[in-house]
């Protein structure tokens, strides 16, 4: 008021000649009562006073302080120290309450807000978001049945396969009942995320026995001849082209074999 002049004196020395004084970044140590003056004219009024309290700073927490998760996992957060929480990730408006659960797109920075005791109060910590491994099982192999065990080639290594009980763990599969089977690989990074692939592997009925015809005598330098075996579709190995034409350029005798599929028939030997 024009006129008027005040005087405020209070804790640690205060003291202002404003009419409205006030304390920026006031401390602990600047509560207590505080007491004003008016004079005018040369007369002094009645002091009054005001007690002015200070509350602690608000201490927020999260929990767990640093956590972390596989792509495209859920994290959740829990909030203590104040009430009303808000909750950012990157800036952006993930939630509010506690707890809070939310899936991150990625590393992200994580922002609390909340109030408590007239204050308002802040905390922050860092979601790390690790990726999920690779995980290729490979092509869909097919066996014909059997009791001889198969192994698996998976495109990733490290892995280990499960979902039929004919399979182990490191990648042995025997193929011995027939019909197509899921199985599962599964890849496990050094942070503990996981990922998957699956094959369908197909068991085939058995190979029919494969029958390389009888024993044949034949004569030095004679006209190569053709052997037939049984079933039509195999192949043939040995001192013999691959189609089952024998050329008899060597005396002695000689081991032929034809093969259909996974399944050999016994040697046929062929005398001078």
């Amino acid at each position: 008021m024009p006129g008027i002049a005040f005087h405020w004196t209070g804790p640690n020395g205060f003291s202002s000649f404003s009419a409205s004084p006030s304390i920026p970044n006031i401390t602990m140590g600047g509560q207590g009562v505080y007491s004003v003056t008016a004079s005018a004219g040369g007369c002094d009024g009645p002091a009054s006073t005001v007690t002015v309290t200070v509350n602690p700073p608000l201490v927020l927490n999260i929990s767990p302080a640093a956590p972390t998760a596989c792509a495209g996992d859920p994290v959740t957060l829990t909030a203590s120290g104040g009430s009303n929480y808000q909750w950012t990730a990157n800036g952006v408006s993930v939630g509010s309450g506690s707890p809070l659960t939310f899936t991150p797109t990625g590393t992200s920075t994580i922002i609390l807000t909340g109030q408590g005791g007239g204050c308002t109060g802040s905390a922050s910590t860092q979601v790390t978001v690790y990726p999920l491994p690779a995980a290729n099982a490979g092509t869909d192999p097919v066996f014909c049945e059997s009791n001889l065990p198969q192994v698996l080639f998976p495109i990733t290594v490290g892995g280990v396969w499960s979902g039929d009980p004919n399979v182990t763990a490191d990648g042995h599969f025997t193929p011995s009942v027939q019909g197509v089977h899921q199985l599962i690989y599964t890849v496990t990074s050094p942070q503990g995320c996981t990922n998957m692939d699956t094959v369908q592997v197909t068991v085939a009925p058995p190979a029919a026995p494969a029958d390389a015809g009888p024993d044949s005598l034949i004569c030095l330098n004679a006209t190569p001849i053709q052997l037939t075996g049984s079933p039509g579709a195999g192949t043939w190995t040995g001192d013999i082209s691959i189609g089952g034409i024998f050329t008899p350029v060597v005396t002695g005798a000689f081991v032929v074999i034809t093969r259909l599929a996974q399944a050999a028939a016994p040697p046929a030997i062929r005398p001078p």
